[in-house]
């Protein structure tokens, strides 16, 4: 195995109330001891450091030497997705993050009223100054290895803002990439999800990113798009793969024990790591094909208690704990071995099968 990138969640807190979020907020910060134990054990073999979790990174205290850890003592690319509010009004974390080591994402979903709609407690206009703030300090700065970036998760609500949001990238915040990701059915944002899912009406939302694609086209911007939908044949999954999800949400909420709802909860995770010959059998039962994703064998979430998971979107699946072990004890334990040999046949777990994630087994679509 040879590790190329890890996650490292740094904070569980956020300032915003973003409705299509499923991520359940907290109040802690991570423990810079625990910190400088995965940097020290890591940090020399590999390439970046992304520090996105469930909170919101900026707000994470002792950010700036987070920050200044990763990108100047070991000298590693940081990559950071936030949505960008906090940084009008911290001008030296701002300086610190515009730096060739970093590649910084903002979250946009959406173009003025639909993105204080959508991201509830974020102004507009802070946004747009963030975005010529930045540009002035490239310039300053002469930046040739920095890139920024914009996520725009798509909803009905949002969706036709997705073409204005292309020639602003283009036209005025000079954007390297644009990442256009569907929007996700999670316990939180259900009654936002079943409202505003793009698979509403999903012939408009067609048209409008191939309406997109040219306007992408005709710009030259890097932009990735999710597959267009077919109600008939590439919904048929995710539409089975959501009624499960269903029949599992009201099995846990009749379940009063807060401890029984999370062991029903981390039941997937159970199963796929101590009986993977039952996913042969998931897979065949719901006609799903094989997989396939090196992102277990290359990359390593590390949650904000210590925990280690293969992925940020499989955070059930613990394989060990910095708090109480070594990363080599971790990869060399049979939680993380079991793992692997399901990744390497093709039976990915169900979280995988609608992961967004540009290297993962979907390719962002």
């Amino acid at each position: 195995m040879k590790l190329k990138s890890i996650w490292i969640e740094t904070t569980t807190r956020c300032n915003l109330k973003c409705k299509s979020c499923g991520s359940l907020k907290g109040k802690e910060d991570i423990d810079l001891g625990l910190f400088n134990k995965i940097a020290e054990q890591c940090f020399s073999n590999i390439e970046e450091v992304n520090v996105t979790g469930v909170g919101e990174p900026t707000m994470t205290r002792n950010f700036i030497q987070i920050v200044l850890t990763i990108i100047e003592q070991y000298n590693k690319r940081l990559i950071i997705i936030s949505h960008g509010m906090l940084l009008n009004r911290n001008s030296k974390l701002l300086d610190v993050l515009l730096n060739d080591n970093v590649h910084l994402t903002i979250s946009v979903d959406g173009i003025g009223e639909i993105f204080e709609k959508i991201r509830f407690g974020a102004k507009w206009d802070a946004m747009l100054e963030l975005f010529q703030k930045i540009n002035q300090i490239k310039c300053k700065k002469e930046l040739t290895q920095f890139t920024l970036g914009i996520n725009f998760t798509l909803n009905t609500l949002n969706r036709e803002c997705l073409p204005d949001i292309i020639r602003l990238s283009v036209e005025q915040w000079h954007i390297d990439y644009l990442h256009v990701i569907l929007m996700q059915p999670w316990n939180l944002n259900m009654d936002f999800f079943k409202a505003n899912s793009p698979m509403n009406s999903d012939e408009k939302t067609n048209d409008i990113l191939e309406k997109s694609r040219l306007i992408a086209l005709e710009t030259g911007l890097n932009v990735i798009f999710p597959t267009t939908f077919d109600s008939k044949q590439s919904l048929i999954l995710e539409k089975r793969l959501i009624r499960i999800r269903g029949w599992f949400r009201k099995i846990k909420s009749k379940l009063s024990n807060s401890k029984f709802k999370n062991i029903f909860y981390a039941l997937p995770a159970t199963i796929y790591i101590r009986h993977q010959t039952l996913y042969k059998i998931f897979y065949n039962l719901l006609r799903i094909k094989k997989k396939h994703c090196k992102v277990p064998e290359e990359r390593l979430f590390f949650k904000i208690n210590g925990e280690v998971t293969p992925c940020c979107g499989m955070q059930n699946y613990v394989l060990g704990s910095m708090n109480k072990q070594n990363l080599n004890d971790i990869l060399s334990d049979k939680p993380y071995s079991n793992l692997i040999n399901g990744f390497t046949k093709g039976y990915l777990p169900i979280e995988c099968l609608r992961c967004h994630l540009p290297m993962g087994p979907n390719y962002g679509n």
